[in-house]
């Protein structure tokens, strides 16, 4: 994901797989095979066929997802918690709505899963630790051993195997790393810098990079006043439009109003 440079050594460029499609593969292994969760997604695709254009709309579960299924996860898994828990303590509103027995022939089934469903849960959750860590810390000398204390206490014995697969995982990507070294382990992070960098540029660019590029840093850093005096003084105007000029040169916008600016003229 990046290039490193030392004093007198050019290092190659260091490959990283990203955190989260890890995480996704990981619970992809484990559950695309596995006849309980086929059941379940089965029976799961069933039951929306059934109740959405009911009484029981309200309880129709989320749609699946057309990309990144194994990302996703977490909104059926928590609506299938939500409807159990109803099942076994239903608030009286309810049954001004549906009937026990209606409730149940269209939702009982999930209560067969209530084990495999705390199962799942675990695994996102272990999932949903390891990603925020490495959106957050990046990849380090030391990662995995910090992750380790990041992770849910009490689970159980096959999540207890994902999250070891998942620190193997971490512990392998920081080898390539140098010493008070952090490099960014999931894309996620760098498209949020681009998100908030198209909300710097907002209508400046138009299929271009600009000048504003050069604050693209400013997105990241802790910017205190000292620091931006810093900068101010370091960088003068005329350096920064030399390295404008030479790096940048002229967007395609640019290069249009220019391009179109003599017959505008002409037909004015």
């Amino acid at each position: 994901m990046g290039c490193s440079v030392s004093s007198n050594v050019i290092r190659k460029t260091v490959e990283l797989y990203d955190a989260k499609q890890k995480a996704a593969c990981s619970l992809k292994s484990r559950l695309e095979k596995n006849p309980r969760w086929q059941d379940f997604q089965h029976r799961l695709g069933q039951t929306r066929c059934a109740i959405q254009q009911t009484e029981l709309a309200f309880l129709t579960p989320p749609g699946p997802k057309p990309k990144a299924r194994f990302m996703n996860l977490a909104t059926t898994l928590h609506w299938a918690d939500q409807v159990v828990a109803i099942l076994r303590q239903p608030p009286e509103v309810l049954y001004d709505w549906v009937t026990a027995p209606r409730l149940y022939e269209k939702l009982g089934w999930l209560e067969e899963f209530t084990d495999d469903v705390a199962e799942w849960s675990e695994w996102q959750a272990v999932v949903d630790r390891v990603v925020a860590f490495v959106n957050r810390q990046g990849i380090y000398r030391g990662a995995a051993h910090a992750l380790r204390a990041e992770l849910p206490p009490g689970l159980c014995a096959s999540s207890r195997n994902l999250a070891q697969q998942l620190m193997g995982f971490v512990a392998e990507q920081a080898r390539d790393t140098r010493p008070a070294e952090r490099l960014p382990g999931s894309t996620e992070v760098l498209e949020s810098c681009f998100g908030r960098f198209k909300q710097l540029e907002k209508q400046h660019a138009r299929s271009g990079f600009t000048s504003l590029l050069l604050g693209f840093g400013a997105l990241v850093a802790d910017t205190t006043t000292e620091t931006v005096k810093q900068a101010l003084a370091h960088s003068h105007t005329s350096t920064i439009i030399a390295w404008c000029k030479e790096h940048l040169g002229t967007t395609l916008f640019g290069r249009r109003k220019l391009a179109y600016a003599a017959s505008a003229t002409e037909s004015g």
